[in-house]
């Protein structure tokens, strides 16, 4: 156990648990327990049936899963997930917005940031047999990794996945951010969710920070995404 609030991370779309293996790495390293979730929705086969409300219940019952304080952190998508996950009762502390959409009740996450269907993200995607949603490979390393050595680009474009779209056009019942104390983090580099645009939604959470990133610190900048973590990880225990 560390010797903080345990901090969960929550993917965004085409994503999974693995994009935030160095983060993880970074905190458990200052004795924070950190760990990350696979999301219904994104992935293959089954998983890809998996709607928003799916999500809310997997990250519900982690963060029930031990009665203790936590910091959530969701990125790009996974803001809508945290948003709609977190109610009154829960341990949770802080939530934090990475580069993420910060849906009200009853909004979207596409009503959240339209902006989004022409952007660099719509440009690049395009709807598979099933329904499901890609963004072309070539495209998604400048789009969301643009900052991150090679190697790393070029691992994290193989990894990425299909998405389901529904999740995104499903109206939230809940907005976690109107009760629980939360943080926006800004990524000034970011080519795949306009800086204008986070810094609108951003005026819904309590605190801002602003990094010089990609949309993808957890991988370009793991350790600076990694002390705002611990901070607060720290901060909501004292």
């Amino acid at each position: 156990m560390g010797t903080g609030a345990r901090v969960i991370l929550v993917h965004g779309a085409f994503h999974g648990a693995w994009c935030w293996q160095k983060v993880i790495d970074y905190l458990r390293a200052r004795n924070i327990e950190a760990m990350a979730i696979d999301l219904p929705g994104c992935g293959s086969g089954e998983r890809l049936n998996g709607g928003l409300e799916d999500c809310a219940t997997k990250l519900r019952e982690v963060i029930e899963g031990e009665n203790r304080p936590a910091v959530v952190c969701g990125h790009s998508l996974g803001g809508a997930t945290i948003t709609e996950s977190v109610d009154r009762e829960s341990g949770v502390r802080h939530l934090v917005y990475l580069a993420a959409l910060v849906p009200d009740v009853g909004e979207t996450a596409l009503d959240n940031a339209p902006e989004l269907l022409v952007g660099e993200i719509g440009k690049a995607s395009e709807r598979i047999e099933n329904g499901s949603v890609i963004v072309d490979p070539e495209a998604a390393g400048r789009i969301f990794y643009h900052d991150c050595d090679m190697e790393t680009r070029k691992w994290a474009v193989s990894k990425m996945c299909p998405q389901n779209p529904s999740i995104s056009m499903t109206p939230l019942t809940r907005a976690a951010w109107r009760y629980c104390d939360s943080t926006y983090i800004v990524c000034q580099d970011d080519r795949a969710l306009a800086v204008g645009v986070q810094e609108r939604l951003a005026l819904r959470c309590r605190h801002v920070v602003r990094i010089a990133t990609s949309h993808s610190p957890m991988l370009s900048q793991p350790e600076v995404l990694g002390d705002l973590l611990w901070e607060l990880a720290v901060k909501v225990e004292e």
